[in-house]
C-alpha cells in the first residue's frame, strides 16, 4: 500500500489508498555468460535495459541445432510480501535455429517501483528436441539514474540526496531520527527494518520520477518496499512533518503488517498526524466547527477509506490524530503499541479494539465525542 503526501497551500494532509502511482527507476544490465544446454541450445547476451520512468526492456539471443519452439521471461519484485509471485512472459518471435527476443514491461499499463526497488529475471528456452536451457536469475537494482546519488546511513535510515541538498538532508535526517524516538516514547512504537529514503532537490523533480503524477503530491511512501520518496520544500517545517509522518507510516505497517487485514484508515493516518506533534490550527479549527454543529464523522466510518471531498478530508484527519491523542491519554502509550500488534495477527477492527482496550468502534466513538468536546470546546458546550 502508498501513501501520497498531498501539497496544498498552507495545509498538509496524506491520502492513502490502493491505487498506485508508481516510481520506475533506471537499471541496465548486460551479461555476457552464456548458458548451454546439453541439446546445445545456448542463451547469450542477456539485457535489461531501463527507459526512465516508463518501461524496462528485456532481451536476449539464443541458438542451437533444433529450431526454438519456445521462450519464457519469468522475474520477480523484491519487497515485502507473504507470498513469492514469479510472474512469467511469453514473448512473440519466429521459431528458428536463432532468435532475437524482447519484451518490454510498459509501466503506464503494469504499474512500476521505487527508487532502489530490486527485480530479479531469468529467461527458458526450448527447442524442437526437447532440449531446454534456462538461465541463472539476474537481479537489476532500479536507481533513478537522472541524477547521482549519495548516501548517508543512521540507524534504521539510509537517506540518498543528489546536488546541493546535502544540508537539507543532513537538517532532515536528524529531526527524523529526533522525531522517531519521540515517537517510540510517546507510543512505544519503532522502526524494526531500515527505510530507505530519496530525497529530490524539489517537487517537480520527484514528480518526473512518478507516472502519471498529481501536480499535489509532495511525497510517498511504499511500505511494502520500506521506501520514502520526498520533494523538498521551500518550508523545512513542512519537509520535517511531512517526512515524520511518512516514517510513522512505515512503522505502523511493519508492526501490522499480516496477510489478512489491514489496518483502519483512522488509526493508519491518525498515528502518522500524532507522529508530527500538536494539531496545527486549520486542523484543530476544523474539527472544533464540526463539534460545534453536530458534523462530526462516527469512527466506525472513518475505518474506511476518507473522503475525496477536501473539507471532510480535512476533518478526517484532524479526528484521527484527535482519536490518537485520546486513547494515548486516556489508556497510556503503550496500548496503541499493543493495537498496531493487535492488527498483525489480522483480526477485525472491532475485535482488535475490544482485546486492547475492552469497546468497540462505536464505544469508542461515543467516548471520544465527551473529551473532544471538553478539549475543543470547554466542559458544558456542545
Amino acid at each position: 500500500m502508498k501513501m501520497l503526501r498531498l501539497k496544498y497551500p498552507g495545509k498538509n494532509i496524506s491520502v492513502t489508498g490502493l491505487a498506485l502511482l508508481f516510481v520506475l527507476s533506471f537499471c541496465l544490465f548486460f551479461s555476457r555468460d552464456t548458458v548451454t544446454a546439453q541439446s546445445g541450445l545456448e542463451i547469450t547476451n542477456l539485457l535489461a535495459e531501463g527507459q526512465f520512468p516508463l518501461a524496462i526492456t528485456f532481451s536476449m539471443q539464443a541458438s542451437g541445432p533444433y529450431e526454438i519452439s519456445d521462450v519464457r521471461l519469468n522475474y520477480t519484485v523484491e519487497h515485502d510480501s507473504f507470498v513469492n509471485v514469479i510472474s512469467e512472459v511469453s514473448p512473440t518471435f519466429s521459431p528458428s535455429n536463432e532468435v532475437n527476443v524482447s519484451w518490454t514491461m510498459d509501466m503506464r499499463q503494469s504499474g512500476g517501483l521505487p527508487p532502489g526497488a530490486g527485480l530479479n529475471y531469468w529467461w527458458t528456452v526450448e527447442d524442437t528436441s526437447g532440449g531446454t536451457a534456462i538461465t541463472q536469475p539476474v537481479t537489476c537494482i532500479f536507481n533513478d539514474s537522472r541524477f547521482t546519488w549519495t548516501s548517508k546511513t543512521q540507524g534504521d535510515l539510509v537517506f540518498n540526496w543528489y546536488g546541493n541538498s546535502k544540508d537539507a538532508t543532513q537538517s532532515l535526517l536528524a529531526s527524523s531520527i529526533q522525531g522517531l524516538a519521540e515517537l517510540q516514547d510517546k507510543t512505544g512504537a519503532g522502526l524494526s527494518r531500515p527505510v530507505q529514503v530519496y530525497i529530490y532537490a524539489n517537487t517537480n523533480d520527484m514528480l518526473g520520477a512518478m507516472i502519471f503524477p498529481q501536480e499535489w503530491t509532495g511525497a510517498a511512501t511504499y511500505s511494502d518496499f520500506s521506501t520514502i520518496i520526498i520533494g523538498l520544500s521551500g518550508d523545512n517545517t513542512w519537509n520535517t512533518n511531512t517526512m515524520i509522518h511518512e516514517l510513522a507510516h512505515v512503522v505502523s505497517y511493519q508492526i501490522s503488517r499480516n496477510p489478512y487485514n489491514g489496518m483502519p484508515t483512522w488509526l493508519n493516518e491518525g498515528f502518522s498526524m500524532y507522529a508530527e506533534g500538536s494539531l496545527d490550527l486549520y486542523f484543530s479549527s476544523t474539527l472544533t466547527s464540526a463539534l460545534n454543529e453536530g458534523t462530526t464523522i462516527t469512527v466506525r466510518t472513518l475505518s474506511s477509506p476518507f473522503p475525496a471531498d477536501s473539507a471532510l478530508s480535512y476533518l478526517s484527519y484532524a479526528e484521527s490524530y484527535s482519536v490518537i491523542d485520546y486513547l494515548v491519554l486516556t489508556y497510556g502509550q503503550d496500548k496503541i503499541y499493543s493495537l498496531l500488534k493487535a492488527f498483525h495477527y489480522g483480526i477485525g477492527y472491532d475485535d482488535a479494539l475490544i482485546t486492547v482496550y475492552g469497546l468497540d468502534l462505536d464505544t469508542l466513538y461515543s467516548d471520544w465525542l465527551k473529551f473532544a468536546i471538553t478539549s475543543y470546546i470547554g466542559v458544558g458546550s456542545v
